[in-house]
């Protein structure tokens, strides 16, 4: 069937623009438009869904969007209820327009999930599994899970065309069934919250977890500073830290251990470190464990170890929080569930091209902010690497590998949690000044305490102006030391507060004398910015 032809009589129907769709820039209106269109059936096989693994936020937005962009354009679409088990036990079911309501701001996956050890352990199984797919008409197979889930999917793949073989000469399929089914296309999807592919920028569930993970430290915060208490937090992450860095960079935490990068004689360490913190009159600390955090001898270390060594070495009150599966549970984020919109989109596009003369694996990723495709046997591939680096123990190799974004964020860390800078103030030589304009926005603190102490480790003066340019003309400022900014990143305002005043109407000349002894000036703010630059 000639789709281009089918789109453009259903969008004489209902002036729909296909040509934005095809770009997954279809709005939600134009997708609910099309709900009661009598769309014709396409000839190609079915297209199969499924969820694998552990469950993740965001799972469910996938499936709606691949069922919906599907039977838009006249796929028949099959949930494979209950993964890997559905998949071997024949659980397939239908999925119409209206199945998939209300799964956007679902958490969890609605078509469930489970692991099937058989399955990986026995080919005959997967020779059933293959079995199942065919009689049940999938000739594509959309997999939303992590790096396991893949994994199982691209071996069935791998063996295709021998299930197929076998199962025509036992004659548990027809010679026509062979025939239509002679190749299988597979679909990734990462749906993960430990965001640990290396080949994919941010995987399904990630964000949503990093945000439950926040805003439950947020609220230890405040408990712990009211009692004076240090916090130790276990958090998702056997083979990843990917959780556990990030909410630690978010946090203001004091400490953190991830399985990229194992720490040697950490007891006294951390320790001395609290002690000091604590004289330097700070009223808690917090510490932030991935659960598969060790040692560099390969200890695992645990929240107890943790809590064991400070309690044996300080006087402070020290409590754990282990915050388990509530991370994974709850309403997807915002990015979540555009990403997994995007995603599951792209994945029923690619379904509807005809398929080669061989079975494909194919991985829908998100990279820079756009949805690009990658080997699936590459994504498999980049796991391996991984895990092959950390058995060795070349822990700049598993940096490496997991990427840039990782790395600079372990970089700044490390920086940024310091009880002192590096550098004394003013050993550089020059004075930055930070300012906001516009309205105040969340996140502006925390991108103010980044640069002070980034700056200051660096050895600069940091100058603060009051209230934007209207507060600086005004001789509004103020120095900013390394403590000054302790905890600004739970703050959300504008600490320096903000105006909307600019440049031109604070009068040019007055600006001009108040960066005379400015030799770089850091503005914070909207579109007002831009009247100075």
């Amino acid at each position: 069937m000639d789709l281009s032809a089918t789109s453009n009589r259903l969008a004489s129907a209902r002036n729909l623009n296909f040509g934005k769709l095809r770009d997954l820039s279809a709005t939600s209106n134009q997708l609910a438009s099309a709900r009661n269109l009598n769309i014709p059936k396409l000839k190609q096989g079915k297209l199969a869904v499924m969820t694998s693994g552990g469950d993740a936020q965001g799972m469910n937005g996938a499936v709606r969007s691949v069922t919906r962009n599907s039977i838009l354009f006249g796929r028949q679409v099959v949930a494979i209820y209950e993964g890997f088990h559905g998949l071997v036990n024949n659980n397939f079911k239908e999925l119409e327009w209206d199945s998939v309501s209300g799964f956007l701001e679902m958490g969890g996956t609605a078509i469930g999930t489970t692991r099937c050890l058989e399955y990986k352990n026995d080919i005959e199984i997967r020779k059933k599994a293959a079995y199942n797919l065919i009689i049940n008409e999938v000739t594509d197979w959309i997999v939303i899970g992590g790096d396991g889930s893949l994994t199982g999917a691209n071996t069935l793949r791998e063996e295709w065309e021998t299930h197929v073989d076998s199962l025509l000469e036992e004659q548990l399929i027809t010679e026509e069934q062979a025939e239509l089914h002679a190749h299988i296309r597979v679909i990734g999807i990462v749906g993960s919250i430990d965001n640990d592919i290396p080949v994919t920028d941010m995987t399904i569930g990630a964000d949503s977890a990093l945000n439950r993970i926040i805003e439950s430290i947020d609220c230890i915060v405040t408990t712990a500073s009211s009692h004076q208490r240090t916090f130790i937090v276990e958090v998702m992450g056997r083979h990843c830290g990917y959780l556990a860095l990030l909410s630690a960079l978010a946090t203001g935490a004091d400490w953190v251990f991830i399985p990229e990068c194992p720490v040697m004689d950490w007891e006294d360490r951390l320790a001395t470190s609290i002690e000091k913190r604590r004289s330097r009159g700070m009223r808690h600390s917090l510490i932030i464990v991935a659960e598969g955090a060790s040692d560099s001898d390969g200890n695992p270390i645990s929240v107890n170890d943790i809590k064991n060594t400070l309690d044996s070495e300080l006087i402070y009150d020290t409590r754990i929080s282990v915050l388990g599966h509530v991370q994974r549970g709850g309403f997807p984020s915002a990015h979540d569930r555009t990403i997994s919109t995007l995603l599951g989109a792209h994945a029923s596009k690619i379904s509807m091209k005809p398929l080669k003369n061989e079975s494909e694996g194919i991985m829908v990723r998100m990279q820079g902010n756009d949805v690009t495709t990658v080997a699936l046997s590459d994504c498999i591939e980049s796991v391996l690497e991984v895990n092959k680096a950390m058995e060795a123990r070349d822990w700049e190799q598993v940096l490496r590998l997991r990427g840039k974004a990782f790395t600079h964020a372990l970089s700044t860390l490390r920086k940024v949690s310091r009880l002192l800078p590096h550098s004394e103030s003013g050993a550089a030589g020059e004075t930055w000044g930070i300012i906001h304009v516009g309205a105040p926005a969340p996140g502006m603190n925390g991108v103010v305490r980044g640069i002070v102490r980034l700056g200051l480790d660096l050895g600069y003066n940091i100058i603060g102006f009051k209230q934007g340019f209207e507060g600086a003309i005004n001789g509004k400022h103020v120095e900013l030391h390394w403590t000054s900014v302790n905890n600004w990143t739970y703050m959300g305002g504008a600490i320096l507060e903000t105006s909307r005043m600019t440049p031109e109407q604070a009068g040019l000349q007055a600006v001009s004398d108040l960066l005379e002894n400015i030799d770089k000036l850091i503005i914070i703010g909207g579109w007002e910015v831009l009247f100075f630059l």
